[in-house]
């Protein structure tokens, strides 16, 4: 196996949450299937398989709203990829764009804790 080359480390996990973005007129359930501080993975329907920048803008810009430990975490992203993870639903890779530093320490200790449980 390949050595890990990310900065920050990614652990799976199966978090319920709502992405929303400014063109769509209802938020979108989606689960984020894994995590780190720079970046997740979220997994949804054909929706989310068909979002697309709005005109004039190159790239697609999201809300994402989940929960750790019953704390709300908010974050906006940018999409950097979109892949097929079944017949009816979809993986986006999505960058972190900002977040606050309360909410960024939530995902550092969920991520410490799963690192610290797998070994």
């Amino acid at each position: 196996m390949g050595k890990e080359r990310r900065f920050y480390p990614r652990v799976s996990v199966d978090i319920p949450a709502e992405l929303d973005m400014a063109m769509l007129t209802e938020t979108l359930d989606v689960r984020v299937t894994n995590l780190s501080l720079a970046g997740l993975m979220i997994e949804g329907d054909q929706r989310v398989y068909e979002l697309k920048p709005p005109a004039g803008i190159g790239s697609v810009e999201i809300g994402l709203h989940f929960g750790i430990q019953g704390q709300p975490v908010h974050c906006h992203c940018r999409v950097v990829y979109k892949r097929r993870a079944g017949q009816n639903r979809c993986a986006l890779g999505l960058a972190i764009l900002s977040i606050s530093e309360s909410q960024k320490a939530l995902i550092a200790r969920l991520v410490d804790k799963i690192q610290a449980e797998s070994i």
